[in-house]
Order: structure tokens, then sequence, then C-alpha cells
């Protein structure tokens, strides 16, 4: 598995779009989580993105403390 950090401006848009789907399909659907998920804290945040035949597998947000 690859791992690379972006920042929310280098993440670009199909890659954004596959973080999203990956989160619902988690949160929402598989822990029946239903929650207000784009909070505006993605723009502040890193993203650690993990990658495998060009296909996003892993992926989490660092926020600092006060960004939280």
């Amino acid at each position: 598995m690859k791992i690379t950090v972006f920042k929310y401006q280098d993440l670009g848009q199909e890659r954004l779009y596959e973080i999203l789907k990956l989160r619902l399909e988690v949160f929402v659907v598989e822990q029946k989580c239903a929650y207000q998920d784009l909070d505006n804290k993605d723009e502040k945040a890193l993203h650690l993105v993990g990658e495998e035949n060009n296909k996003i597998i892993a992926y989490t947000c660092l926020l600092y403390t006060s960004d939280a």
C-alpha cells in the first residue's frame, strides 16, 4: 500500500470524490452513524490516503487540536 499525505487543495476532484464516497460507506452505511460529515474541517486537515492499484483502500484526516 502506498500512503500519501495531502493538503486539501492538493487532493484533486476525483480523489476527493473517492474519499467522500469511502467515508460515507464506512461511517454511514457500515457503522450506521448518521451525522454531518461535511463540517468545514477538511480544508484545515491533512489527509492520509492509502492506495493500492490506483484505488483508495485506507483514509484518515488529521486536525490540529485548535482546528478540531
